[in-house]
């Protein structure tokens, strides 16, 4: 039988006793820091797991209650798999216990359980008093229907009942899905004698093992793991879910600092995200430009806020925002965030990351907005949509998978449901997604950049071959472009746009066309370069002779190389009648004679010393012949038709 492992978070008003009842539960006192002693509230994290009766075990975290630490707070439930919501009796609902169960809101908890604290200083009457102010307060929201359970840390009553029902609710939560990529915020780091550096925190998805490297980020350093621990044990493993110890090889504790992360992929840093964001604070109101403290995990920085579907938010409101962040951090899409005013001394509200790398929204274009509120309120399609959409080139499916943290195997059903709008998608062995609006850019830019050359030359039967074609992704020439323009040429092909010429492609209607005087020029262009005295001419020779523009000549040249009429060799244009004789002449020569000089060539064809070089060089090119010294043999295996 399998054991299920689940964390715990606390959460409630201060002094209600949260830390007391988590002694009485588990023997551990989490106030372990000296301050928190002296001063009798909980400041930082603390934790400690439970053992339950079922076989299944339970990581728990103290999270303090005072307003002052609530970063402390919102960094412990982060992870959290349910909440164990502290009332105490004798003070009922009070202002962190109204902002607590917000914030657990806010941050998308689902499960927990009550327990109602300090029974043993009232009396009965007073007792269901407070559960009834209990199940009014909870009314529609995720613990409406949470046992409410009475204890006493002092006198141990309801202890038994309490641990009875965190075991209870075991089988009504999930385990979390360790596909995706792994990420652990760091909340804490000491040295442990021996071993060094330990890190610690609650993994939020995927899974590592200790044969993995993890990042440091921000950064782009990675280490090597030495061990792995959960409750004290040492693991081979540890997923999304888990309460976990890391041992990093190389690392110091001098490296840490609050916000960071392990993960076992680079994530890119962001200093802007898009979000979708709710005010709960009672009569308050953000207006278009706002600055704010922001925190997300253990990540607590300033930011300022723009409102994009909205001048002000007011109180119960929701509306969409892009947020400025004033350091670089690591976030992904659908993360959740709480903002804070900027005297931290109250929880505006928070939201969920619908773009961790967002395009600059200041103008709050029309149609930004709209896709953004469509985004937010949509499903899977619409995320894929808006991350293909943000690249000008084709992407990999799996690119996609790990930009929004979600299985490959989900994005690609999706995918192929073929709900994704506005993104063509290329079903090759791995699927590719392009943008339709980048796509048609591209299409556009593929019949124009053709049509563009085809009039620079328009007696050339060849248009433009697929690398020059591929030159129109930019930098991005991947496999993923090579595919999607493959698909493209393919379906102009199809529509009879374009025609395939050799390795060039063409506007099918693309015909060549010669006047008179372009006929003309033609036959007096090969007439010359068969009287020519060395039979070679230079481009300014012929010009000069037939007294045309260079874009003219280039043009007749063009043709005349493509119809194997010509040849040119650097600098001289030969006829290609000249060149095959000469190939023959040398053939034959070959026939009886094992090598021959530059001067015994240059007498077989009845040409000058430059001339004969050239050929012979061309012919070296050509692989017919090799040189060796200041003598040419046949090359074997040669082509000599």
């Amino acid at each position: 039988m399998s054991y299920k492992h689940l964390i715990l978070g606390t959460a409630g008003h201060v002094d209600h006793g949260k830390t007391s009842l988590i002694e009485a539960l588990t023997g551990f006192n989490c106030d372990t820091h000296k301050e928190e002693k002296e001063r009798g509230l909980t400041i930082n994290l603390g934790f400690t797991h439970l053992n339950l009766p079922s076989g299944n075990s339970v990581g728990i975290i103290d999270v303090p209650g005072h307003a002052d630490f609530i970063k402390n707070m919102i960094s412990g439930v982060s992870g959290i798999d349910f909440v164990l919501f502290v009332i105490s009796a004798d003070e009922g609902i009070m202002p962190q216990t109204i902002e607590h169960f917000k914030i657990m809101k806010l941050l998308n908890i689902k499960h927990g359980l009550i327990a109602l604290t300090k029974i043993d200083m009232v009396d009965k009457d007073l007792q269901m008093l407070a559960e009834e102010e209990i199940k009014e307060f909870t009314k529609g929201g995720f613990l409406e229907n949470s046992p409410i359970i009475p204890v006493s840390a002092k006198t141990k009553d309801g202890i038994d009942k309490l641990i009875l029902a965190i075991d209870k609710i075991f089988p009504t939560i999930k385990n979390k899905d360790s596909n995706g990529i792994f990420r652990m915020y760091i909340d804490r780091v000491f040295i442990k004698e021996g071993s060094g550096t330990i890190l610690t925190g609650s993994v939020l998805s995927g899974k590592i093992n200790d044969m993995s490297a993890l990042y440091l980020l921000p950064g782009t350093d990675s280490y090597r793991i030495r061990k792995l621990e959960k409750h004290d044990q040492k693991v081979a493993e540890i997923s999304a879910g888990d309460r976990a110890a890391i041992n990093l090889v190389g690392i110091k504790k001098d490296q840490i600092k609050k916000g960071m992360m392990l993960s076992d992929k680079y994530i890119e840093t962001t200093k802007l995200i898009d979000v979708k964001l709710e005010i709960f604070a009672e009569d308050f109101s953000l207006k278009l430009w706002s600055q704010v403290i922001f925190l997300s995990g253990t990540i607590r920085i300033i930011a300022k806020i723009h409102l994009l579907d909205k001048d002000i938010i007011k109180s119960n409101e929701t509306g969409l925002a892009q947020v400025y962040l004033s350091e670089p951090v690591n976030l992904m899409i659908n993360d959740k965030f709480i903002i804070r005013n900027s005297s931290n001394e109250i929880t505006i509200g928070g939201g969920q990351i619908i773009d961790n790398n967002p395009l600059h929204h200041r103008r709050r274009r029309k149609d930004d907005v709209e896709l953004l509120c469509k985004v937010s309120t949509g499903g899977l399609s619409e995320k894929i949509s808006l991350e293909v959409r943000k690249h000008n080139f084709p992407i990999n499916y799996k690119m996609v998978a790990e930009k929004l943290n979600i299985s490959e195997e989900e994005i690609l059903n999706e995918i192929l449901s073929g709900k994704i709008d506005n993104v063509s998608v290329y079903l090759t062995q791995e699927p590719i997604l392009f943008s339709k609006q980048f796509e048609g850019k591209i299409k556009n830019k593929i019949i124009n950049i053709i049509t563009k050359h085809h009039k620079l030359k328009p007696l050339s039967k060849f248009g433009k071959n697929f690398n020059e074609l591929l030159g129109l992704f930019g930098n991005q020439k991947d496999e993923n472009s090579k595919i999607a323009l493959k698909q493209i040429l393919e379906n102009y092909k199809n529509d009879g746009k374009l025609i395939q010429v050799e390795n060039s492609w063409c506007l099918s209607s693309h015909k060549i066309v010669l006047s008179e005087t372009q006929k003309k020029q033609i036959d007096s262009i090969e007439s010359k370069l068969q009287k020519s005295k060395y039979s070679s001419l230079t481009f300014s020779e012929i010009q000069s002779e037939l007294k045309i523009s260079q874009q003219e000549l280039e043009n007749l040249l063009y043709y005349l190389i493509e119809n194997e009429k010509i040849l040119r060799i650097k600098d001289g244009f030969f006829s290609k009648n000249f060149i095959d004789e000469s190939k023959n002449k040398l053939i034959l020569y070959f026939a009886e004679n094992q090598q021959i000089t530059i001067s015994q060539f240059r007498n077989l064809i009845n040409s000058n010393r430059k001339i004969s070089l050239s050929i012979l060089e061309y012919f070296d090119e050509k692989k017919l012949t090799i040189r060796k010294g200041d003598f040419r043999i046949l090359k074997k295996k040669s082509n000599n038709k």
